[in-house]
């Protein structure tokens, strides 16, 4: 069967969230091919993705193979077909590959409650904000299951880590409170999703090419002081945030990612002695500081933020509010606190 190769690399790309880097479920890092379905599909216990793609192939094929040799083969069209015994062949011009593939799927996908078309409910317009906000403040490390999570209600989305505290307020057709893994929503929001449906155990999303993404959710209480951390009165003193402060974050970055602690932060400092305000970034690598003029009358403070979170609320504030104990931006829609730290 002759198919687009960059049509097919592009659809198993969509699969990836389901993939996992290493096999904890059997064929957990597989694409699964479903020729009577006229699909693909993955799942890592943890998301699942599928989408309809027409292939005469049924059966798990290694995915991270399958696909770094259809990134190298040199032809725009590709011939894909399955041997009796259950291998696919790839033939191109000049080449033929033979790839495993298990025509048996154990894959245990029958563990989705998959929801009904008339379940299927169109998103709000700043959902992808929302999750934009909100994702930055989530640990990491999955040692703490609500610090990792992300908290989302009828009226407000939310996350928070060891110094960071976000809300996000957005009306969400839901009837009950439920937590979702942070990797999940962004794999959603990188694919362009337009509507979502709520099973007992899921929460599932699909876009306009009909990829579907679920993912666990969970009926659990979110951290207690969250609410007191985020409606707390503060009243601070404004500062402009200088021209090239998001392209100075961007390069901190770089140094940041790869930092011991293992959680991506940057270093933000406002000086009163020198009127400039700091960024650094710092990892196993090596390090970057850089600096920019402000004008600025209170105390010198710093904090840490995630890089990719500052520019987000950079994109949407040419100021932000220093606090007695915080570094703080809001408006009508969200808030978002990170803490003071010691100098």
């Amino acid at each position: 069967m002759l198919v687009d190769r960059l049509e097919l690399i592009e659809t198993l790309g969509s699969l990836k969230p389901g993939i996992a880097k290493r096999e904890i479920i059997e064929q957990g890092d597989c694409v699964i091919f479903d020729e009577k379905d006229g699909s693909l599909y993955s799942f890592n216990e943890e998301i699942a993705c599928y989408v309809k793609f027409k292939t005469e192939i049924t059966g798990a094929v290694q995915a991270e193979l399958l696909l770094n040799l259809l990134n190298k083969l040199p032809d725009d069209e590709i011939d894909i077909s399955q041997e009796e015994e259950g291998s696919v062949i790839i033939k191109c011009k000049k080449s033929i590959s033979h790839l495993k593939c298990d025509s048996q799927i154990r894959l245990p996908i029958h563990i989705l409650e998959m929801p009904t078309d008339d379940k299927w409910l169109p998103l709000p317009d700043n959902f992808i904000e929302a999750v934009s906000i909100v994702e930055g403040c989530v640990s990491r490390s999955d040692r703490d299951f609500q610090l990792s999570s992300i908290h989302i209600t009828p009226t407000y989305m939310e996350s928070a880590n060891e110094n960071q505290a976000s809300r996000y307020n957005i009306e969400m057709p839901i009837d009950q409170p439920f937590l979702v893994r942070r990797g999940a929503l962004q794999s959603a929001v990188s694919n362009h999703v337009t509507e979502f449906a709520i099973t007992p155990k899921w929460l599932h999303f699909r876009n306009k090419n009909d990829l579907r993404l679920s993912c666990h959710r969970f009926i659990e209480d979110y951290i207690d002081t969250i609410d007191v951390v985020i409606t707390k009165e503060r009243n601070g003193v404004e500062v402009v945030v200088p021209a090239g402060v998001k392209e100075a974050v961007s390069i901190a970055s770089l140094f940041s990612k790869d930092n011991l602690k293992g959680i991506d932060r940057i270093g933000v400092q406002f000086s009163k002695e020198k009127q400039k305000l700091f960024i650094t970034g710092e990892g196993i690598n090596g390090s970057h500081k850089n600096s920019h003029k402000i004008e600025y009358d209170g105390e010198s403070m710093q904090f840490s933020i995630n890089p990719q979170l500052f520019i987000a609320l950079l994109n949407q504030y040419k100021t932000c509010e220093l606090c007695s104990d915080c570094l703080k931006f809001s408006n009508d829609s969200y808030i978002y606190i990170t803490s003071l730290e010691e100098p």
